[in-house]
C-alpha cells in the first residue's frame, strides 16, 4: 500500500530457513506437529515457502499453495475477481488464497479484499508504495512508522519515545542473517534540529546500556552492543543505527528457544496428567 499505520516488513523466509542458522531457526519456531501439519496440507515450510510480509495487521505469505486442500479443513470458499478464493474458517476468521502463490491473513475482510485487488490490478492509485525495489535487499527489509516504535520505547525510555515522535517520519530496516546478522536502521527525519537530538539520544542509550552489561558480567549483552552505532547519514538530515549478533551469540539464543519450547511442551503434559 502507499500508506501504512504501523509498518510493512518482508523477510525473504526461504533464505532465512536456508542459511546457516536455519535449522536452529526451524526448530525454535516450530515444533514437530506444526511442520507435520504444513506436509499434511502439501506445504514443506523449509522449501515451500519463499516470502512473509507483515503490512500492518496484515500477513501475506508467499510460496506454492496450488496443492492445499483448503475446502477439506472446514473452510467455506467464494471466488473473488478471477484468480482469488475468500475462505471463512470455523472460527469465523478470514483469510485468501490468490492464484495457489499467496497467503493472505487480516483483521477483517475489507483489508484482505483490498491487498487482493493490489494483487490483480495494483489497486486505486494513491501514491508510490511504502516499499520499492531499492529497498529490497537483505533477508529482512521493510519501513516500520516512528509512532509504532515509539509506543515500545514508552514504558522503557518516554523522553525517548517522545523525541521518537517527534524527530523521526519512519525508519527503514534492513537485516542480512546469512551467518552473523546484522542490521540497518535508516530514520527518516521530520526535523533535521530534533532529529540530531534522536541521535544523540540513542548513541547515548546504546553506551549506557553497554556499561552496565559489563558492570554486571553479561558478556553476551555487551557484545553485541560493542557492535552498535549510531552516525548521522550522508544526506537528508538523518541518521543511521548499525547492530550486529555474532553467529555463536545468535546459535546460543536459539538453542535456548528449543530448549524453553521443550521445557513447556513439557509443563504442558504434566499439567494435563495432574488434571
Amino acid at each position: 500500500p502507499s500508506e501504512v499505520k504501523r509498518g510493512a516488513v518482508v523477510a525473504e523466509f526461504n533464505a532465512l530457513m536456508n542459511s546457516d542458522l536455519g535449522q536452529k531457526l526451524t526448530n525454535c519456531l516450530f515444533d514437530e506437529g506444526d511442520l507435520t501439519w504444513f506436509r499434511d496440507a502439501g506445504v514443506d515450510p523449509v522449501n515451500g515457502i519463499d516470502r512473509v510480509a507483515m503490512i500492518d495487521d496484515n500477513a501475506v505469505v508467499s510460496g506454492d499453495f496450488s496443492r492445499v486442500p483448503w475446502d477439506t479443513f472446514g473452510n467455506v470458499a467464494k471466488d473473488y475477481g478471477p484468480r482469488a478464493k475468500l475462505y471463512e474458517s470455523g472460527d469465523g476468521r478470514s483469510f485468501a488464497v490468490w492464484n495457489g502463490q499467496m497467503l493472505i491473513t487480516g483483521r477483517d475482510e475489507a483489508s484482505i479484499k483490498a491487498t487482493l485487488d493490489r494483487l490483480e490490478n495494483g489497486g486505486p492509485q494513491q501514491g508510490a508504495p511504502v516499499l520499492d525495489d531499492s529497498m529490497a535487499y537483505g533477508e529482512v527489509y521493510g519501513l516500520v512508522n516512528s509512532g509504532f516504535i515509539a509506543s515500545m520505547l514508552e514504558k522503557q525510555d518516554p523522553r525517548l519515545a517522545q523525541l521518537m515522535r517527534q524527530a523521526a517520519d519512519s525508519m527503514q530496516l534492513h537485516m542480512d542473517v546469512s551467518h552473523d546478522v546484522g542490521m540497518v536502521a535508516d530514520v527518516k527525519p521530520t526535523d533535521p534540529a530534533t532529529a540530531d537530538e534522536l541521535r544523540r539520544a540513542l548513541g547515548a542509550a546504546v553506551s549506557l546500556a553497554r556499561m552496565r552489561a559489563v558492570a554486571e558480567g553479561n558478556q553476551d549483552e555487551a557484545s553485541i552492543l560493542d557492535l552498535a552505532r549510531v552516525h548521522g547519514a550522508e544526506e537528508g538530515g538523518g541518521f543511521r543505527l548499525e547492530a550486529g549478533v555474532p553467529y555463536e551469540i545468535m546459535a546460543k539464543g536459539l538453542d535456548e528457544c528449543v530448549a524453553e519450547r521443550a521445557r513447556a511442551k513439557l509443563r504442558k503434559a504434566d499439567a494435563g496428567v495432574a488434571e
